[in-house]
């Protein structure tokens, strides 16, 4: 089992932070579908941590201008 160290789950996707070896990996996941893709690979756990918590507020922005 994956090891999730931060995870948000939103209305139709979500953010996870994955240690990968010394790194950590944010994750975007659309809810209905089954891939994932690499956001950032930080070096620094806090660093993961704080971009996958901000990420709506950017996802949110991003998706208003498309409307």
């Amino acid at each position: 089992m994956t090891n999730v160290l931060y995870r948000y789950e939103g209305s139709n996707y979500s953010i996870a932070v994955i240690p990968v070896g010394e790194q950590f990996d944010v994750r975007f996941m659309f809810s209905d579908r089954k891939w994932s893709t690499s956001i950032e690979v930080c070096n620094s756990k806090s660093h993961a941590i704080h971009g996958a918590k901000h990420f709506p507020e950017y996802y949110e922005l991003a998706t208003s201008i498309r409307r």
